[in-house]
């Protein structure tokens, strides 16, 4: 929220919308105003610019914070590109090989340290790629688990 502050205080931007905050965040800096939705897909936002059509200038702007559940309908167009990685996602889950030891794949720990997942991770990338060296954001690990050490 920080940043959407100031960029809203230093630019001509009508409207700053976001996400990934966890929570739900309304706010305005210099006139403009800061809609920030939470995380996880739990909610959908509708934010309406209401556009004068004689001076093209930004009039009001209507929002409603719209509950994902099983009630909500699917977008055709979307569903389709959905099922296709839906179907790529579960080829993620196949195992491909077994550790001798226990892997962390914790956020807590992965965010704040280096851990051996995460250098797996790393490895494989710079393996991969041919690179000399390959660095990891730990906040792109998200299984948030200790795996059980194979036997």
């Amino acid at each position: 929220m920080r940043e959407d502050t100031e960029v809203a205080r230093c630019s001509d931007v009508d409207v700053i919308i976001g996400g990934h905050e966890h929570t739900l965040l309304q706010s305005a800096s210099g006139g403009t105003p800061i809609f920030k939705m939470t995380a996880e897909a739990r909610e959908l936002g509708r934010i309406d610019l209401n556009i004068s059509k004689t001076s093209g200038e930004l009039e009001s702007i209507d929002w409603e914070v719209i509950p994902v559940t099983g009630e909500t309908k699917e977008d055709p167009e979307f569903a389709a590109i959905y099922r296709k990685y839906e179907r790529l996602l579960k080829e993620l889950s196949q195992t491909v090989g077994r550790s001798r030891v226990a892997l962390d794949a914790r956020s807590a720990e992965n965010r704040t340290r280096e851990t051996n997942v995460g250098n797996m991770v790393a490895e494989a990338f710079r393996r991969a790629t041919g690179a000399d060296v390959a660095l990891m954001n730990g906040g792109s690990i998200r299984a948030d688990r200790l795996s059980v050490q194979a036997r």
